[in-house]
């Protein structure tokens, strides 16, 4: 299993997180820096003196799309069948034990992704509906499946710290024109396919916020230039998320027991 680690504009991140994969991760990783030249990521991944680390310049604000489907396609090169995708925002906590997820992913032929936890960040793992008006999002309500003591949920959508299969997301690669917007666009994909989506705590790692002045300004461009590009594409007229009821009760009550520390 090859590690695909994408980074932007967030130096101090990847001298936060970067180490952790060193430490937890048995495998190589593959550093992804679509950024400027004076971020010197090239340095921090020299110093780190792993050879374990491979580091790629890719072109300047290429892109989350972009640089995902160039570290899928490096990783099947290095003949890979698996891929943890995850980011400069994720610090590894505890060993990377892919083992009974692997077993999981092949007994079940469409099978594509296990999304794991992230600590500190909602923890919903989603089911999805496109309509003419938007993406409609709920609860998962499929049920649950254990296999080898470990407990995964069936969805629709995860979030960006997952373990697949590298041949079916070759098969569904994430759309370069939509840049930052990616995520559902791909997820859906994915399912119109047929592929099946898994979440599961069993394994997690820590979410770290940092959003840079510089960073934010380049991100904000999600909403102003790229959204819109998911609504044309689709076909959406109005609002692009709908969340029901439920889902909406839920984020409340995770955000008063971060409050009060529970």
């Amino acid at each position: 299993m090859v590690a695909i680690y994408t980074t932007f504009l967030r130096p101090s991140l990847v001298k936060k997180t970067l180490p952790s994969y060193l430490e937890f991760f048995n495998g190589k990783v593959l550093v992804l820096d679509q950024g400027r030249e004076e971020d010197e990521i090239d340095k921090i991944v020299k110093d780190l003196g792993d050879e374990r680390l491979i580091y790629y310049k890719l072109p300047w604000d290429c892109g989350l799309s972009y640089a995902r489907n160039f570290g899928i396609k490096k990783s099947k090169e290095l003949g890979a069948k698996y891929i943890l995708l995850t980011a400069d925002s994720i610090k590894l906590v505890e060993p990377i034990k892919a083992k009974k997820i692997i077993s999981f992913l092949e007994s079940c032929k469409n099978s594509a992704v296990v999304g794991l936890e992230l600590k500190d960040r909602v923890f919903w793992h989603l089911d999805m509906e496109l309509k003419k008006d938007g993406w409609y999002f709920d609860l998962p309500r499929k049920a649950k499946v254990i296999f080898e003591g470990v407990e995964y949920i069936i969805c629709d959508v995860v979030k960006n710290f997952f373990i697949g299969k590298v041949d079916l997301l070759l098969e569904c690669p994430y759309d370069v024109e939509l840049r930052l917007a990616e995520h559902e666009d791909w997820a859906y994909r994915l399912k119109i396919k047929g592929y099946k989506v898994f979440y599961t705590d069993y394994l997690s790692a820590n979410y770290i916020y940092d959003r840079n002045p510089l960073y934010t300004t380049y991100r904000n461009r999600l909403y102003k230039e790229f959204i819109p590009k998911v609504k044309k594409k689709y076909g959406i007229a109005g609002s692009y998320f709908h969340y029901s009821d439920e889902l909406i009760n839920a984020f409340k009550e995770w955000k008063e027991r971060n409050k009060k520390g529970g």
